[in-house]
This record gives structure tokens, C-alpha cells and sequence, in this order.
């Protein structure tokens, strides 16, 4: 049996990870997922990884209303950590599959070591 590996989703939409009214509500930031990461780096998991968000719910909250793009967030994520592993998502059927790979393999390059 593999290995397990553990890692967090991070906060690339507003609100972060939690739906609420009264749970701390963290902005949509490269600041706010690079404290994420390097945090999960430095307390030894795994991966950080990212969601393709392009729209939120709304109502009071505007919950994931605003968000990065995750390959590029991805990208500086790569940059400011050095070991966890870098995993960026997005939608098949927004992106070309050769623009798709394009990215990933660049993301490849920049963090090395096998990480994205």
C-alpha cells in the first residue's frame, strides 16, 4: 500500500475554508496562501494545493466570490516553499489540453524535484 500523504487546500477564495458568518473570513490573497503554505511546510506536510474557482455563492458572505488562478498562484507558491509539493487545479474544459500541459510543465520547471 502507498504511502499516505497529507496536505491542506488553501485559501485562494475569499472566506477561506469555511462557509460562516462568524468564522474568520481570509481575503483572496497571495499573501494569505503563501502564510498557508509555508506554514503547512513548516509543520511537515506533504502538498499544498489549490482549487479553480471562478465563481462564489453570493448571498451575505459573497463566500468565494473573489479568487486567484491557481496555476499562477501555484507558481509563486513554488517560489516561496521548498519542499511540500505544489499541486494546482483547473477546469478541463476551460483550458486547451496543450495550453494545459504547457502550464504544468512550466510549473514543473520552476519548482523542481518532482514537486508539481
Amino acid at each position: 500500500m502507498p504511502a499516505k500523504e497529507y496536505g491542506i487546500f488553501l485559501p485562494i477564495g475569499n472566506g477561506g475554508w469555511m462557509l460562516s458568518t462568524t468564522a474568520p473570513h481570509p481575503e483572496a490573497t497571495y499573501a494569505w496562501n503563501k502564510r498557508a503554505a509555508l506554514h503547512a511546510e513548516a509543520i511537515g506536510l506533504d502538498f499544498v494545493m489549490s482549487m479553480a474557482k471562478w465563481r462564489g455563492f453570493g448571498g451575505s458572505t459573497d463566500h468565494w466570490g473573489r479568487s486567484l488562478e491557481s496555476m499562477t498562484m501555484m507558481a509563486g507558491i513554488a517560489e516561496a516553499t521548498e519542499r511540500v509539493k505544489v499541486w494546482a487545479t483547473m477546469h478541463a474544459n476551460v483550458h486547451n489540453p496543450a495550453v494545459a500541459a504547457k502550464m504544468y510543465t512550466t510549473l514543473q520547471d520552476l519548482s523542481g524535484a518532482g514537486r508539481a
